[in-house]
């Protein structure tokens, strides 16, 4: 519906603000909306947030290529519920939480959370 269009239209411009150019959210949240939106200015790749607090590539939409981008700073999007998920293994590793509304929150990463060392409980691919 449109209330998903506008608020795409608000991230686009959130993301571009704060000069964050590479990052990932789930297919809902608004990986490919945002990427279409920005003309592929901003690169937003789907990604699994999972209950168990891993995450991982969505392998259904996916290029590989797509989670091994160069950039000074990553970020994820997430919702309030993604971010109590995965809080060991991405709100613990961020260098900065930039709230973007009530229920969705924009962690900033200083490396690709697809980067082996970000920590223990990265999980590559599948379940």
């Amino acid at each position: 519906g449109s209330r998903y269009a506008c608020r795409h239209d608000r991230m686009v411009k959130f993301l571009d603000e704060n000069d964050l150019t590479v990052g990932y959210s789930n297919l809902y949240n608004s990986a490919n909306a945002v990427t279409i939106l920005s003309d592929s200015r901003i690169m937003v790749s789907p990604i699994e947030l999972n209950r168990d607090g891993s995450y991982n590539v969505y392998k259904y939409q996916s290029m590989a290529d797509w989670y091994k981008k160069e950039a000074e700073r990553y970020f994820v999007v997430v919702s309030n519920e993604e971010k109590e998920w995965t809080k060991e293994a991405l709100l613990d590793n961020c260098i900065e939480e930039l709230e973007f509304d009530e229920d969705t929150s924009v962690l900033v990463f200083d490396k690709n959370i697809f980067d082996e060392n970000l920590g223990a409980s990265f999980k590559s691919g599948g379940k």
